[in-house]
C-alpha cells in the first residue's frame, strides 16, 4: 500500500486517529476547524480527508470547498451518530460513512481511508466540472484535463500557494467573514504562521497608526461587493509596521452569488519611504523658493535702504528713528527698538523705538527680560525668541500680531554699539537665512555708526589725556624690558596698512648687556632690527604682524602717544576725544592684561591741529608706498644728520631696493610740501 497522507478534521478524536495512521506507515495531518483543514488542502498534498459530522454546518461548507477546488479527494465521514442523521448532500459527497460505535471504530475507519474511492456525482453539472484529472494518492480520474494549455487544479494551486505576491482567502458565509487560506507569501509578509489566522478577520494586522478612512474604504467596498486597490499601513506578528499595497475583490460563482473574498498584498514599505522622501523634498523645495522670493523681495530691499540712511545721516539717533520707521513699514515686522545693555547696573535701556509701548530711554531690569536677548549682547549671535517669553509689557508691541522678537547685536570689531530688536508677525518667518541677513543688516548698521562716531572724535578739538599702568610681563613692552633688563621708551610705529606687519620703534636707556636678537624669544616679535646704538642709548625696532594694545585702542578712536616701560612695570599714554567712554578703554585693557591701574586722567585741547584739508589732501594724494617709505625714513632717522641709516638700509626694511625707496620718498616729500605751501 502506498504511503497515504491524510488529513484529518475530527477534532475529538484526533489524536487517536492520528496514531493510527501513522502506526499503518503513513503521513497524517489534523486540524481543529473546517477553515484550517480547507488552507491546509489547497497548499499541500492531500490523498484522504476525514471529517467529522460533529462539525455541524462546517461540514457542508468544508465540502463544498472541497469539491469546488480540490475534485476527486476522497472524503471519508466518521461520526457517532446514525446515517439518517448526516445531511443527505454531505453524505452524498462522502467516499465513505464510518460509525464510531465499537472498539473496532479507529480501525475500519483507517480500513475505509485506504481503500476509499471519490465520490459518484449524481449531478450532470457536478460531473462536468469534477470530470477533470487528478491524481492524489492512489486514485486517479481521467477527464482530459491533460489537454494542451490547461492547468490541474492541483498545478493551480502549487502555483498560488508560490505566488510572489500574498494571496489571502476569505468566507463571507461565516461570521465576521474569516481568513480560510493564505498562501506562502502571505505568510512571510505578515509573520503569521496559517494555525493563527485560519478562522481570524484580516483586521488583526490592523494596527496604532492604521489609517481610519482606509479602513472604512475597504469596508465599504465589501459591504458593497466590489473590488477595491488601496495601500494601507499594517502590522506584522511581531507588531513592525509595513506599507500594504492591498487589493480585496469578490470572488463570485456561476450563479453571480459572492462566495469568497480574494486578497493580494504586496509590502511596498521601500516604495512608500521613496516616494515620502521625494514628496517631502518638493515641499523642502517649495519651501525653499518662497524663502527665496521673500528674502530678496523684502529683506534685500530692507539692507538697501539702511545702507542708504547710514550714508545720508549723521546722528545717531536720527538714524535709529528712520531705521526704526522703515522696519514698521515692512511686510512681516510690526516693531522694533535699539537700546544697550548695562550688565553692571542689570538694566536695559531703550534708546529709541517704533511700535512698542516703551519710551526713549527707559531703564528697564534685566530680571525681566529675556535671558537671550543679554546672551545676545554678551556673546554676539543673533537669536530668534518666542514673544510669550517676553513679560515685561514694556517690551510687547502695541499690535496684536507679533510671535516673534528678532535680536540683532550691534558690533564693529570689539567695541558694542547695543541691540537692534525686530518684531515679526510669522515666527517663521525668522529662519536661518533671514537671521544671516539680519546679522549682515547688524554689521552693517554697526559699521555706519563706527564711522559716524570715529569722524566726530577725529575732528573734535578736545581730548582725553589718560595715563594707565600695566603689570603683565605679556605686555610687549614690559617684555622687552625685562630681557634687556633696561629702560624702555617708546618712539613710534609703522606699518600694518599692507599687511607686512608692524613696526615698534623703541629705544633701551643705559648699557645693554644682553643680545638684543634674543627679543625674537617674544611672543609677539617676529624680528628685530638695531638702528642706532651708543655707549648710553640703543635705537631698535621690533616687528610683528599685531602689536597690542597699539592697534586694539585704535578701535575705539584712542591711540598711544607714549609708552615707557622698566623690567619691572609699564606705563602706556593714551589720547581719546573727549566724548570717548574711558570705562570702555579701560575695560579693554583688562581684558588683555593681567593688572591694569588708571593712573590719571585729564582734558586737554588736541596736541597736533592739522588743517582737515591739509589731512585729506595727504590721505588722497599719497599712495600706500610713499607714505610708508617717509613713515620709515622718519622713524629710522633718516632725515638727521649725520644719519645714522642711509637709503639701502632704509630700503631694505621695505624689501624693494634702494633706487625705488628714494622715487617714492622724493614723491611724497615733494607732494607733502606741496600739500603745506599750497599751488
Amino acid at each position: 500500500m502506498p504511503e497515504l497522507h491524510v488529513l484529518t478534521i475530527v477534532p475529538e478524536w484526533n489524536d487517536q486517529i492520528a496514531a493510527t495512521i501513522a502506526g499503518r506507515g503513513h503521513r497524517v495531518t489534523t486540524a481543529e476547524t473546517s477553515t484550517e483543514a480547507v488552507a491546509i488542502a489547497l497548499s499541500d498534498s492531500i490523498d484522504r480527508v476525514v471529517v467529522s459530522s460533529e462539525l455541524g454546518d462546517e461540514l457542508e461548507t468544508l465540502q463544498n470547498v472541497l469539491t469546488e477546488h480540490c475534485p476527486g479527494l476522497p472524503v471519508v465521514s466518521f461520526t457517532p451518530e446514525s446515517t439518517d442523521s448526516v445531511s443527505a448532500s454531505a453524505s452524498e459527497r462522502s467516499a465513505a460513512l464510518v460509525h464510531a460505535d465499537g472498539a473496532d471504530a479507529i480501525e475500519r475507519l483507517v480500513a475505509k481511508i485506504e481503500t476509499a474511492e471519490p465520490p459518484v456525482q449524481t449531478d450532470s453539472k457536478e460531473r462536468s466540472e469534477s470530470s477533470r484529472s487528478s491524481t492524489r494518492g492512489s486514485t486517479v480520474i481521467d477527464d482530459g484535463a491533460s489537454r494542451a494549455g490547461e492547468l490541474s487544479d492541483d498545478q493551480l494551486f502549487r502555483a498560488i500557494n508560490h505566488a510572489p505576491v500574498g494571496i489571502s482567502l476569505t468566507d463571507p458565509s461565516k461570521p465576521d467573514n474569516p481568513l480560510i487560506y493564505v498562501n506562502d507569501a502571505w505568510k512571510e509578509i505578515c509573520g503569521y504562521e496559517r494555525s493563527e489566522v485560519l478562522g481570524e478577520n484580516p483586521r488583526l494586522l490592523q494596527g496604532a497608526e492604521t489609517d481610519p478612512e482606509t479602513v472604512g474604504e475597504i469596508r465599504e467596498a465589501i459591504e458593497n461587493n466590489e473590488p477595491i486597490t488601496t495601500r494601507i499601513k499594517n502590522y506584522t506578528a511581531d507588531g513592525s509596521p509595513f506599507w500594504n499595497e492591498l487589493t480585496v475583490a469578490p470572488v463570485r460563482d456561476d450563479t453571480g452569488e459572492v462566495r469568497h473574498y480574494v486578497g493580494f498584498q504586496n509590502d511596498v514599505t521601500h516604495l512608500h519611504a521613496t516616494e515620502e522622501l521625494a514628496e517631502q523634498r518638493r515641499t523642502d523645495l517649495a519651501h525653499e523658493v518662497a524663502v527665496l522670493e521673500r528674502i530678496l523681495s523684502r529683506v534685500s530691499g530692507l539692507l538697501y535702504t539702511i545702507t542708504q540712511i547710514l550714508v545720508t545721516e549723521t546722528d545717531r539717533r536720527a538714524i535709529e528713528a528712520r531705521i526704526c520707521e522703515v522696519i514698521a513699514e515692512t511686510d512681516g515686522y510690526i516693531a522694533s527698538w535699539f537700546g544697550t545693555v548695562d550688565e553692571d547696573d542689570s538694566t536695559l535701556t531703550i534708546r529709541t523705538a517704533d511700535g512698542i509701548s516703551s519710551v526713549q530711554s527707559e531703564s528697564i531690569g534685566l530680571e525681566s527680560v529675556p535671558r537671550e536677548l543679554v546672551e545676545s549682547d554678551v556673546d554676539g549671535g543673533v537669536r530668534s525668541i518666542d514673544l510669550s517669553a517676553v513679560g515685561d509689557p514694556r517690551l510687547v508691541p502695541e499690535a496684536d500680531d507679533s510671535e516673534a522678537l528678532l535680536v540683532v547685536p550691534l558690533r564693529y570689531s570689539p567695541k558694542r554699539y547695543g541691540l537692534f530688536c525686530v518684531y515679526a508677525n510669522d515666527a517663521d518667518i525668522l529662519d536661518d537665512r533671514e537671521k544671516e541677513l539680519f546679522e549682515s543688516i547688524g554689521n552693517t548698521i554697526a559699521t555706519g555708526l563706527h564711522v559716524i562716531e570715529t569722524v566726530r572724535m577725529q575732528t573734535t578739538k578736545r581730548v582725553h589725556e589718560t595715563r594707565f599702568e600695566i603689570a603683565d610681563p605679556s605686555f610687549v613692552l614690559a617684555d622687552i624690558a625685562a630681557r634687556l633688563e633696561a629702560d624702555i621708551e617708546y618712539t613710534g610705529i609703522t606699518g600694518g596698512r599692507d599687511g607686512s606687519g608692524y613696526e615698534l620703534y623703541l629705544q633701551a636707556s643705559g648699557a645693554i648687556d644682553h643680545e638684543i636678537d634674543s627679543l625674537t624669544e617674544c611672543e609677539s616679535v617676529e624680528s628685530v632690527r638695531v638702528i642706532t646704538e651708543s655707549d648710553t642709548s640703543v635705537a631698535f625696532s621690533v616687528t610683528a604682524s599685531a602689536l597690542s594694545p597699539f592697534v586694539e585702542l585704535s578701535q575705539y578712536g584712542a591711540s598711544v602717544v607714549d609708552a615707557a616701560a622698566t623690567p619691572e612695570c609699564a606705563e602706556i599714554v593714551v589720547e581719546s576725544p573727549a566724548e570717548q567712554d574711558i570705562r570702555s578703554l579701560f575695560e579693554q585693557l583688562e581684558s588683555m592684561y593681567e593688572t591694569v591701574r588708571l593712573v590719571s586722567q585729564r582734558e586737554r585741547d588736541r596736541r597736533r591741529k592739522p588743517q582737515q584739508e591739509f589731512s585729506a589732501q595727504l590721505d588722497t594724494e599719497l599712495t600706500g608706498r610713499q607714505r610708508t617709505a617717509i613713515e620709515k625714513a622718519y622713524f629710522n632717522g633718516y632725515f638727521e644728520w649725520p644719519r645714522p641709516v642711509d637709503g639701502s638700509e632704509v630700503a631694505k626694511t621695505m624689501d624693494i631696493s634702494r633706487q625705488t625707496f628714494h622715487q617714492h620718498l622724493r614723491a611724497a616729500e615733494k607732494k607733502l610740501i606741496s600739500a603745506y605751501l599750497g599751488e
